[in-house]
């Protein structure tokens, strides 16, 4: 769950990969991961960034 708190804190994949000395697309599958989990998106995903 750490993964989910950093993401949505940053609101950034690259962020929260950076501060948890982890690259982009581990952070971006560990949330895709738990999101199958869950059955539903948990983060709302754009160019603009994450809400």
């Amino acid at each position: 769950m750490r993964v989910r708190q950093y993401v949505a804190k940053y609101k950034s994949f690259s962020k929260a990969a950076q501060i948890l000395h982890n690259n982009q697309p581990n952070i971006s599958r560990t949330m895709n991961n738990i999101e199958s989990e869950f059955g539903c998106k948990l983060l709302v995903r754009s160019h603009s960034g994450i809400t």
